[in-house]
C-alpha cells in the first residue's frame, strides 16, 4: 500500500513518520506508553510498548535539571554537553521499543531533515522526545530535533497544511528583552511603534481581528498543577490560557494563526487526570495552526539568534519544521541547553505564506485521518462482528415500541454551529429546537446527543430500535453502519473509567476484547441509557468523565438518554426531545389493541382528561391494559393506573398461590418501605440484598423463617423487584416512585414532617426555562398527591414550600384538588412570578407552571375570548428616536419631539391563550377579519422561500455594516463557532449562502391555519406570548376581537408604542437611562425562549407596561420610512404597503436592539419569528 489514500484528505502532505504514542496508566503507578505510526503515508506499523515505572517523578527530575542548567547554576558548564547526550541516550534506550529503534536506524538516520510528525496526548505529552539521541554499538547519532525535521500535534485535532503570514503581531511584555524581540520584529514588519508593550494592548489585541503570526517575547511562569492558570506576565497583569476561554477573546485565534511564545516553560505539557493542558493544549484546541515555544528555562543569547533564525527561514518559504531544525544549529552554543528547549505544535511540512491572512487545514483530526485511510474499510459485519449483530438484531423490544415516535426536536449544543439574528435564531435555540421526523436519522448528524424525554416517554424503548436498527443494517452489508453498543449508567460509580464500565457491560467477548479498536477506527454507536439514575454523590464528576470519553474518542457516535427534568447541560451535547405521541399514533395504537373498541377507548380518554397522560408511550400501552383488564373503566390519574397496574400484577400472582390479601397489605407496606429507603440512601437505586430483607421483615413481625422467604419470592415473582448480585432493584423507575408516594402518603396521614421531600434541592434556583420541578422527590409527591382521596392537605403542606410542585400536582390531579385549594396554588405561582426578589429562573419556571394551569390573569369571557387588561396612556409628548446615545442605528435619527393623543395599550403582549381562542373560533377561515393582502397570504402555498430569503437580507445587511456583525457578537455572547458561522456566510455570494442555509433548516415550510410555532412545546405555554405570527395575522386578531367583544383593537403606531415605552423623558429603555441586568428577557439571561408574560417586573415602563424591551417584538400599524416624518406622510396606514416596524427587540436578541427607540425594519408583513408578536392598542375612554 503506497501513496495516501484519496478518501482520507488530499491536502495532507505525509511525513516520513507520523508517530502516535498512546499512554496507558497502570495500577502500578507506572505509565505504559503504546506506539505506532504510519510510515511514509503508505504502511501502518505497530512499533510496540514500554513502560515507564514512577514516571512522575522521573521527567519531573528531568525538567528540574533542564532548567537549572540553563539558568547557569549547575557549575561545570564543560560538562554540560555530555551530560545531555547521557540523558538523550538514555530516553532512547528506556522509551523506544525495539522496533521503533530498528525503524530509525533503517530508514531515518540517514535522511538528514527527514520530517516526524509525534502525535502526543495525556502523559506523553510531558516527554522531551525532541532529545532523544540514537545509539546502537559506538555509533551515537545526533538528537532526534537535531537530525531530524520533527513537531508535534494533538491527534484529535485538525492540522494546518499552509498557514497564514499576515498581519503579524509582536508582543513585548519585558522591556530588558528588547534584543530577543527586535529581530522577529524585524523579520515581520511590525513597526517599533506597533509593538504591544501594555496590558491594554493585549486586551485590544485579543478583541481585534484575526492575524498570521503572533510572536510574543516575555518570562514564563509554569503552574504545574493547573496548567491552563500559567502565566505570560505583561505589567502588572498576567496572560493565562484560561484568558483565550473566553468567547469574547478568541476571535483572534480565527485565522488559524502561528503563535510563537517565546518565553520559558510555555510548550511544557502537564500530566493530570485531564492530561496535557496549558499553553499548546488549549492554543491548538481552539484554532491556532502552529505553537511555537521552549519546554523548559531560555538563555537571552540563545534566543535571539534563534528567533531571527527560524523567521529569517520560515518567511522564505521553508517548511516550518525545517526552520525550526536549521534554526536550532544556529542558536547551538556549547555549555546552554537552549537550543534544545524548543517544541513545534504544527504540521511539519507547513509553510508560512505571507500573501494569506487564514490557514489551511484538513478536514478531519489527524487521528481519524490515520484511521480512516489505513485501518481496513468496508463490511465488518463477517467473521466476529456477525454473532453479535444478529443477537443485537433479534433483541426483544417493549409493546409498545412501534409507536414510540422517532421524531422529536433537536438544539444544538455548546460546541455545534448555530447562530441567531435579530429576528430570529438560523438554527433557534432551546426555544423551538430544529424539528426532526428521525431520532436515529438526528443522532447520526452529531458525534454526541442527549436524548430527553420524561418518564414512560420512550427513551430507553428509542436506544434498543436505535441499536436493532444499526444492527440489520450492518448484517445487511452497509459498509458504513457503527456497531450499536448498549448500555445502562445506573452502576457507573465515581471511581469508574467509562472505557472500562463499557467494556465490563459488553456481553459479546470477542467485542471486549475489540472495544478500543473500534474506538479509535471511529466504529462504534454507544448507547447511554439512565444518565439521571447514576448516583448523586459526585454525579457532576462522573458526568464530566462522559463527557471527556466523547472527545477522547472523535468519530463515534454517542447517544445518552436522560430525563429532562434531571438533565441540565451537564455533557454539552446536542439534545434531541421526544415528541409526544400525536393523536393520529394514539388512535393507530388504540386500533390495534382494541380493534371495535378503540372509539370508546378514545374518547373516554378525551372525557377523563387522560390523553396528556396517553401521550406517553408507556402510560398508553397500561391504559389500554387497564382498559382491557377493567371492563372498559379508565384511572382517574397517573397515581391510579400504576395502583392498578400493581393490583393486576399481584392479582395474577396471587391467584397462583396461597398469599392472602392481608399479607399482600404488608408486603405492599414494606415496598413502600423499601422504595422510601432506595429514594434516601441509595442514590444509585440498589439496596443490598440484606438491608431489603430485613426491612420486608420489619414490615412483617408476625412472618419468619420460610414464611418470609415465601413473602419475599411473592414480590420478585409479581415482577415487582428484581434481584441480582446481592442487591436488589425495583423492575422500573415508575414502580419505584409509586410506592415512595405510597410511603409519603402514609407519613402524610400520621402528620409527619415532610419538608425534606417537599421542599426543592439545595442546588439552587431553577435555571431559566426548566419547567418541571427537580429532586429525587418530585414525582412521588405528585404521585401521593393523585392517590390521596383529597389532595388539598398535601397541596396545601407542599404549597408552603415548594408553590413549583404543588403546582404540578394541580396540574396531574386537578379532580382531586377544590376550587379554594387551586386558587391558592394559582395566586401563590403568580406571586412568586412577579416577584422581582425571587431568582429569574424560577420566576420564569413559576410563571410556565402557572401557565399550565390556568393563569388568573387569563379569564374567559362568555363568548370565548379573553379581553386584553389595557394601560392607560395619556396626551403627551414622546422623544422619538435617539439623540446622542452611542448605541443608536443611523434610521433613529434625527430625534424629534411629537406630541400624542391620549390612547390604551396592552399591560402585556397578546398570549398564546389569547391568541388561542382566536384559532378555536375560526379566525383563520373568516375572510371578514383579514385585509386584502392578508386573506391573499392566508390562501397562498407557502414554499419556504421567504424564510430563506429573511435571513439572506440579514446577511447583505451585515456585508455593508461588518462593524455592527462584530460589535453584536460580543453584545449576543456568541461562542467562536458561531461567530465563523456568520462570518463564513457573510463572505459567500447570495449562491452560496442560500445553498449553505438550506443544509441549516432554513428553509421552512408553514402551514397558515395557525401560527409558526404552534407546534413548538417550549414557545406555547397559554401565558407566553404568541409567536410566530405575521402582521396579517396580528391584524386578524385585531378585527376578530373588536368584532366578538364590541371594543375596538388596533395594532399600536410606532409613535404610540414609542410614547408607552418612554413616556415624557428620553430614557433609552422602559425603566430608565442604562441598561440593568435582569430587567428583561433578552439573550444575556439565558432563558431561551419566550419567557411569561409579567416576570420581569423591574423592566415595567413608565405607564405600567411590562415587557416592552425584550421577550417579543411586536408589529406596529406603520409603515417603515426615515426620519423625520411628516405629520401625515401615510405611515400610519392600517395596511403598508412597505415593511411594517416591529419594536422591542425578543428574547435572542442583545440589550442594543431592546432600547426603546430601535426600530426593527427586516421584515415584510408576510414574515413570522421566533420571538416576534404584538400587543394591542385601543382608543383612550
Amino acid at each position: 500500500m503506497s501513496g495516501a489514500r484519496p478518501d482520507v484528505d488530499e491536502r495532507f502532505e505525509w511525513p516520513d513518520l507520523l508517530l502516535e504514542i498512546d499512554t496507558v496508566a497502570q495500577p502500578s503507578g507506572g505509565l505504559r506508553l503504546r506506539f505506532h505510526g504510519v510510515v511514509r503515508g503508505g504502511e501502518r506499523r505497530d512499533f510496540g510498548e514500554r513502560e515507564i515505572p514512577n514516571p512522575a517523578a522521573r521527567l519531573n527530575r528531568l525538567g528540574d535539571t533542564l532548567d537549572g542548567w540553563a539558568a547557569g547554576s549547575s557549575g561545570e558548564q564543560r560538562s554540560i554537553e555530555a551530560h545531555l547526550e547521557g540523558i538523550g541516550v538514555e530516553l532512547y534506550e528506556d522509551l523506544l521499543p525495539p522496533a521503533l529503534r530498528e525503524h530509525y536506524w533503517s530508514d531515518l538516520h540517514g535522511r538528514t531533515g527527514a520530517t516526524l510528525l509525534v502525535l502526543v496526548e495525556d502523559e506523553a505529552a510531558k516527554v522531551p522526545w525532541e532529545i532523544v539521541k540514537p545509539a546502537r554499538g559506538e555509533v551515537v547519532a545526533p538528537f532526534w530535533c537535531e537530525r531530524l525535521s520533527m513537531s508535534r500535534w494533538l491527534g484529535s485535532q485538525p492540522i494546518a497544511t499552509a498557514l497564514p503570514g499576515l498581519p503579524a503581531a509582536c508582543v513585548l511584555a519585558d522591556p530588558d528583552l528588547l534584543d530577543v524581540s527586535e529581530p522577529a520584529r524585524a523579520h515581520l514588519g511590525v513597526a517599533p511603534a506597533d509593538v504591544v508593550t501594555g496590558w491594554d494592548g493585549v486586551q485590544d489585541l485579543l478583541a481585534g481581528g484575526g492575524f498570521g503570526i503572533l510572536h510574543w517575547t516575555g518570562h514564563g511562569q509554569p503552574n504545574p498543577e493547573h496548567p491552563s492558570l500559567s502565566a505570560l506576565p505583561i505589567g502588572r497583569e498576567t496572560f493565562r490560557p484560561v484568558d483565550i476561554l473566553v468567547p469574547a477573546k478568541q476571535r483572534f485565534l480565527r485565522s488559524g494563526p502561528w503563535v510563537f511564545l517565546h518565553a520559558c516553560s510555555t510548550s511544557r505539557s502537564t500530566v493530570g487526570s485531564v492530561g496535557l493542558a496549558g499553553w499548546p493544549k488549549d492554543l491548538v484546541e481552539r484554532g491556532a495552526g502552529a505553537m511555537l515555544g521552549a519546554a523548559w528555562d531560555v538563555r537571552t543569547g540563545t534566543a535571539g539568534r534563534f528567533a531571527d533564525a527560524v523567521y529569517r527561514l520560515a518567511l522564505r518559504g521553508v517548511p516550518i519544521a525545517h526552520a525550526v531544525r536549521e534554526a536550532r544549529g544556529a542558536a547551538r552554543i556549547l555549555g546552554d541547553p537552549s537550543w534544545l528547549a524548543y517544541q513545534l505544535y504544527a504540521h511539519p511540512t507547513s509553510c508560512v505564506r505571507p500573501d494569506r491572512s487564514r490557514g489551511e487545514f484538513t478536514s478531519i483530526p489527524v487521528r481519524r485521518l490515520v484511521e480512516r485511510g489505513f485501518l481496513p474499510p468496508g463490511d465488518e459485519a463477517t467473521h466476529w462482528r456477525r454473532p453479535y449483530l444478529e443477537a443485537a438484531a433479534r433483541e426483544p423490544l417493549q409493546p409498545h415500541a412501534d409507536v414510540v415516535p422517532l421524531g422529536g426536536s433537536v438544539e444544538p449544543g455548546e460546541d455545534l454551529e448555530y447562530s441567531m439574528v435579530y429576528v430570529e435564531p438560523v438554527v433557534p435555540r432551546s426555544a423551538t429546537g430544529r424539528e426532526v421526523l428521525d431520532i436515529a436519522e438526528a443522532a447520526a448528524e452529531q458525534e454526541g446527543v442527549v436524548l430527553l424525554g420524561d418518564s414512560g416517554a420512550g427513551k430507553t424503548v428509542t436506544l434498543r430500535r436505535i441499536a436493532r436498527d444499526l444492527a440489520a443494517r450492518a448484517l445487511r452489508g452497509d459498509p458504513h453502519v457503527p456497531t450499536p453498543i448498549l448500555v445502562s449508567l445506573h452502576e457507573f460509580d465515581t471511581g469508574d473509567d467509562p472505557l472500562e464500565y463499557v467494556r465490563r457491560r459488553c456481553r459479546d467477548g470477542a467485542l471486549r476484547s475489540r472495544l478500543e479498536q473500534e474506538l479509535l477506527a471511529g466504529r462504534v454507536c454507544l448507547l447511554c441509557d439512565g444518565l439521571n439514575e447514576m448516583a448523586r454523590p459526585g454525579y457532576r464528576r462522573k458526568a464530566r468523565a462522559w463527557r471527556e470519553f466523547v472527545r477522547q474518542w472523535p468519530g463515534n457516535r454517542f447517544v445518552f438518554a436522560c430525563r429532562t427534568s434531571a438533565y441540565e447541560g451537564e455533557l454539552r451535547l446536542a439534545e434531541i426531545e421526544i415528541a409526544p405521541l400525536d393523536d393520529e399514533r394514539i388512535l393507530r395504537t388504540l386500533f390495534l389493541s382494541v380493534g371495535a373498541s378503540a372509539d370508546d377507548l378514545w374518547q373516554a380518554l378525551r372525557r377523563g382528561g387522560l390523553l396528556e397522560m396517553a401521550r406517553m408511550p408507556l402510560f398508553l400501552e397500561w391504559l389500554v391494559v387497564s382498559f382491557q383488564r377493567s371492563g372498559s373503566r379508565l384511572p382517574a390519574n397517573r397515581s391510579r393506573l400504576l395502583k392498578g397496574i400493581v393490583d393486576s400484577l399481584v392479582t395474577r400472582e396471587r391467584d397462583k398461590g396461597s398469599f392472602e390479601d392481608a399479607e399482600f397489605r404488608l408486603a405492599a407496606a414494606a415496598l413502600a418501605e423499601l422504595a422510601h429507603a432506595v429514594l434516601l440512601d441509595s442514590p444509585n437505586g440498589a439496596l443490598a440484598l440484606d438491608r431489603a430483607l430485613d426491612i420486608f421483615r420489619e414490615c412483617h413481625p408476625g412472618l419468619e423463617g420460610s414464611a418470609v422467604a415465601e413473602g419475599w419470592r411473592f414480590v420478585l415473582d409479581a415482577g415487582l423487584l428484581t434481584e441480582r448480585d446481592q442487591q436488589v432493584r425495583f423492575r422500573n423507575l415508575q414502580l419505584r416512585d409509586y410506592f415512595a408516594a405510597c410511603a409519603l402518603l402514609a407519613r402524610h396521614e400520621r402528620g409527619a414532617v415532610l419538608d425534606r421531600y417537599l421542599a426543592p434541592p439545595a442546588a439552587g434556583p431553577a435555571q431559566p426555562g426548566r419547567t418541571a420541578p427537580e429532586g429525587d422527590w418530585a414525582e412521588p409527591v405528585i404521585l401521593a398527591s393523585g392517590l390521596a382521596e383529597s389532595a388539598d392537605s398535601l397541596l396545601d403542606r407542599t404549597r408552603a414550600v415548594n408553590p413549583r410542585l404543588a403546582g404540578e400536582c394541580l396540574a396531574r390531579n386537578a379532580p382531586a384538588v377544590t376550587p379554594r385549594t387551586a386558587d391558592a396554588v394559582r395566586h401563590t405561582l403568580l406571586d412568586r412570578a412577579t416577584d422581582a426578589r425571587v431568582a429569574v429562573g424560577e420566576r420564569v419556571a413559576a410563571g410556565l407552571t402557572l401557565g399550565r394551569i390556568g393563569d388568573p390573569r387569563l379569564r374567559h369571557e362568555p363568548a370565548g375570548h379573553i379581553l386584553p387588561e389595557l394601560c392607560a396612556v395619556p396626551a403627551g409628548r414622546v422623544w422619538l428616536g435617539s439623540d446622542g446615545d452611542e448605541h443608536a442605528f443611523a434610521d433613529e435619527r434625527p430625534q424629534r419631539r411629537v406630541e400624542v393623543p391620549a390612547f390604551r395599550i396592552g399591560r402585556y403582549p397578546v398570549t398564546n391563550a389569547e391568541y388561542g381562542a382566536f384559532t378555536a373560533a375560526g379566525g383563520y377561515d373568516e375572510p371578514g377579519y383579514w385585509t386584502e393582502h392578508g386573506w391573499a397570504w392566508r390562501g397562498a402555498r407557502d414554499t419556504g422561500e421567504r424564510s430563506l430569503n429573511r435571513r439572506l437580507r440579514n446577511l447583505a445587511y451585515f456585508r455593508g455594516q461588518v462593524h455592527d456583525m462584530e460589535r453584536w457578537f460580543d453584545d449576543a455572547g456568541l461562542d467562536t463557532a458561531e461567530r465563523e458561522l456568520w462570518r463564513r456566510l457573510v463572505a459567500m455570494d447570495d449562491t452560496a449562502a442560500r445553498a449553505h442555509l438550506r443544509g441549516l433548516g432554513v428553509e421552512r415550510v408553514r402551514r397558515r391555519d395557525a401560527p409558526a410555532y404552534a407546534r413548538y412545546p417550549a414557545l406555547t405555554g397559554a401565558n407566553q406570548p404568541v409567536v410566530g405570527v405575521s402582521w396579517y395575522e396580528a391584524a386578524a386578531y385585531c378585527a376578530w376581537l373588536s368584532a366578538v367583544s364590541g371594543h375596538p383593537y388596533t395594532l399600536p403606531t410606532e409613535v404610540q408604542w414609542e410614547r408607552a415605552a418612554k413616556g415624557d423623558d428620553r430614557r433609552v429603555y422602559p425603566w430608565g437611562p442604562a441598561w440593568v441586568d435582569g430587567r428583561c428577557n433578552t439573550v444575556r439571561e439565558g432563558v431561551d425562549r419566550t419567557a411569561p408574560v409579567g416576570v420581569f417586573p423591574d423592566g415595567r415602563g413608565p405607564f405600567g407596561c411590562e415587557d416592552m424591551a425584550g421577550n417579543v417584538a411586536e408589529w406596529t400599524s406603520s409603515r417603515y420610512a426615515p426620519y423625520p416624518l411628516a405629520d401625515h406622510d401615510g405611515q400610519e396606514d392600517f395596511e403598508p404597503d412597505g415593511v411594517p416596524v416591529n419594536r422591542g427587540g425578543g428574547w435572542d436578541s442583545t440589550r442594543r436592539v431592546a432600547r426603546c427607540a430601535l426600530r426593527a425594519d427586516m421584515n415584510e408583513a408576510a414574515t413570522e419569528g421566533v420571538s416576534l408578536g404584538f400587543r394591542l392598542a385601543a382608543p383612550a375612554l
